[in-house]
């Protein structure tokens, strides 16, 4: 009975949390397990809104409101604080005021943005409480030093296996609340989070904690489930910063990336979250790096996360290869990578992640004209492969030319904060392509095909063709005291502006301080189908390599759109214009042009730069097929044709209705006969084991058990033996 109870009470959540996700949000993460699967939902809930610190006090009204109408503590079971009325301000002891809690201390992650702002890890709570929790981990102790009133919270050293600190336990009833919160934050900033420091860190992206701490977090999600608190918290977050947090979505997710379900394929229509593992599968490769721009030389890493299997990949489509799981390979030029993982018979699906090696080489085309900065808050705000500008904001000048020994420098004017300049030229400033990594960053100078670099002690500035020199790689540092570049071969000196002397070079001190602003891009990937769609509020530069078309009509009775290539790469895509684009799959980034390119006069792709429902009076509403598996064209977003939640950035296509009444698909291509044959051949479907654990999804119906091992297997309902 004991059982039934708690599988009817998770049936029940399950019904509430899938009323309230919007349709599809969730979909891109089907098919991954693990790590990977970690990765996928990073993508879905990254990009949101970032709120500013003050108007976190306004939100926490409607994201943490008591049905009394007081504030929602959760550090503390005797206050009963009035919004408002008690905020912030001076505190004596329990129950004064309350303030902003940052339950994944800000400390860890230098204070950087947007994690600063972020709901899903910000709760009111008592200000003394919070001040004797400093930053502590979240922990368990026997022995607490200090508690709060009736024992709520307790602070002391540990008695969690694995760790002996001091440590912040929480009340029973919302440890499963902070465990969620952590699963979030390791999941969202899966690729900051290598970088942070605390004892629950591992300093890696995956699993991001440390055992013990991943051990105690999901015993204590499982011991105090999702609640309805919860529920209506994560529906109140997603109306201001628009995502949401999937481990309260999916309750037990975390056991597919960290726990018992880690080789089960998540199926975001069809989720189990029983506790019961499916059928063992073998789970694909995941790519560190991840498919883009990198340096010449980068290592790349295919890792599985299923214990004991090993890789099997191949280059440029050449012969395959089969190693110890991980993977490391080192590349040189531009490669195609295909992986997939094998144990005892099984294989995984296979993945594919394209490299372009040109990022912070010698590859990399000088720019020119009038370009936008803004300045650099955070280590998060550092992008390999993204340029920058490295100013003394006091003397209004930055980093120029190579000179003998020493940089010049441009001048340079503000505007609201950002700066607005021509670059690359004669007495202009320069921007340098950030490359390596943390604490071994280079700096290439496109326009004069080197990196910057300090080859001798002594208030100079060299160049070098060896980003691998340690004389050719700096530490950058960025706190509220300022930014500072070392340099790793000298590392008492860093970069400065010489005002007696106008120069930039490195010297150990008494010199004008510097600091770094990025030039803004816009980003897109192209899936393995070659094409991507885009709409944006800025004018951006086409990459080399790529197209992007409008689309002017459709054709009948044949039923593909007209597409007219209006943009090559290099040419200016115009702001508030939905393009698709062509081009070889992978991560792109676009510079910013601050002129406008031509707008088209007319054309059916459109787009917001928010998620929002589609829009268009008496249309019909497509959006762009993007898996390999299905043919190449726009299919409808929703039943009928009707209007559908499209995301940030995503162009869709809005098609009048009297044009295409009844029709589902458009073609990008007209079809020919023989191309006809094998679309309506190409039927798609999803593949269970027989215990019901998705394996495929949306694979052609021809082949769709190929490398799968002898069995039972269930196929649109039917029972299918091989």
């Amino acid at each position: 009975m004991k059982r039934f109870l708690v599988l009817f009470t998770l049936q029940s959540v399950l019904i509430q949390l899938f009323a309230q996700i919007p349709s599809g949000y969730y979909s891109s993460a089907d098919g991954y397990c693990g790590a990977s699967l970690k990765t996928a939902l990073c993508k879905v809930i990254y990009n949101h809104t970032a709120l500013s610190y003050d108007a976190l006090w306004d939100a926490f009204r409607t994201t943490d409101r008591r049905d009394d109408g007081k504030v929602w503590d959760m550090y503390s079971s005797s206050t009963n604080f009035v919004f408002g009325a008690d905020q912030a301000g001076s505190y004596k002891g329990e129950g004064d005021v309350y303030n902003r809690e940052h339950s994944f201390p800000k400390s860890w992650f230098n204070d950087a943005r947007p994690m600063y702002t972020d709901l899903f890890h910000l709760y009111p709570t008592d200000g003394y409480v919070n001040s004797r929790r400093s930053n502590y981990p979240f922990g368990e102790t026997d022995s607490p030093t200090y508690t709060s009133h009736g024992g709520f919270s307790k602070l002391g050293p540990s008695s969690t296996p694995g760790y002996s600190g001091i440590v912040f336990e929480p009340a029973d009833e919302y440890k499963g609340d902070f465990a969620r919160t952590y699963f979030y934050m390791a999941t969202c900033y899966e690729n900051q989070i290598a970088n942070w420091s605390c004892p629950m860190l591992a300093g890696n992206k995956y699993p991001a904690y440390t055992e013990w701490a991943i051990t105690m977090l999901l015993r204590w999600a499982e011991e105090d489930p999702v609640s309805e608190k919860e529920i209506n918290r994560n529906n109140e977050v997603y109306k201001l910063q628009k995502n949401r947090n999937p481990f309260i979505d999916y309750p037990g997710l975390e056991e597919y990336i960290w726990g018992e379900k880690m080789d089960v394929i998540f199926d975001s229509e069809n989720y189990d979250g029983s506790g019961e593992g499916g059928e063992t599968q073998v789970m694909a490769p995941v790519f560190t790096p991840a498919s883009g721009t990198v340096s010449k030389g980068t290592n790349i890493q295919i890792q599985t996360g299923t214990s004991g299997a090993q890789i099997v990949y191949s280059l440029n489509g050449e012969t395959e290869v089969q190693v110890a799981n991980p993977a490391n390979l080192t590349i040189n030029e531009s490669t195609t990578i295909t992986a997939y993982a094998v144990l005892e018979g099984k294989k995984s699906t296979s993945v594919t992640a394209q490299y372009i090696v040109n990022n912070d080489g010698g590859d990399i085309p000088s720019v020119s004209g009038l370009w936008s900065f803004t300045p650099v808050t955070s280590t998060a705000d550092l992008t390999p492969g993204a340029q920058y500008l490295i100013v003394c904001e006091e003397l209004s000048v930055a980093m120029g030319a190579q000179g003998k020994d020493i940089r010049g420098y441009g001048e340079i004017s503000f505007d609201n904060g950002s700066i607005f300049t021509e670059v690359n030229g004669n007495e202009q400033p320069y921007t340098f392509v950030l490359g390596g990594t943390t604490d071994q960053y280079t700096f290439y100078d496109a326009t004069g095909k080197c990196y910057v670099s300090l080859n001798s002690s002594g208030n100079k500035l060299h160049t070098t063709t060896d980003k691998d020199s340690k004389n050719a790689q700096w530490k950058i540092e960025i706190n509220e005291n300022g930014t500072r570049i070392i340099s790793c071969a000298y590392n008492t000196r860093s970069i400065q502006y010489n005002s007696d002397h106008p120069r930039f070079a490195c010297y150990e001190s008494a010199q004008k301080a510097v600091c770094l602003y990025k030039m803004q891009f816009v980003n897109f990937t192209i899936s393995d189908c070659g094409y991507a769609t885009y709409y944006g509020n800025q004018a951006f530069y086409l990459p080399a390599g790529l197209q992007a078309g409008i689309v002017t009509g459709i054709q009948s009775p044949d039923n593909y759109v007209n597409i007219e290539w209006a943009y090559q790469g290099g040419s200016v895509i115009p702001s508030e214009t939905g393009v698709l684009i062509k081009g070889n799959s992978g991560d792109y980034i676009c510079n910013i042009s601050q002129t406008e390119g031509e707008k088209p006069e007319s054309n059916w792709l459109k787009g917001s730069t928010e998620e929002a429902v589609t829009e268009g009076a008496d249309c019909l509403f497509y959006k762009l097929a993007e898996d390999v598996n299905q043919p190449l064209g726009f299919y409808w977003g929703a039943e009928n044709g009707g209007a559908f939640t499209n995301a940030a950035h995503k162009a869709y296509l809005a098609v009048p209705k009297v044009n295409a009444s009844g029709i589902k698909y458009l073609s990008l291509e007209k079809p020919t006969g023989i191309q006809q044959t094998i679309n309506n051949k190409r039927k798609l479907v999803n593949v269970y084991s027989i215990s019901g654990t998705l394996i495929r999804k949306q694979v052609q119906e021809r082949g769709a058990l190929d490398g799968l091992p002898a069995g039972i297997y269930l196929i649109n309902g039917k029972k299918v033996l091989k």
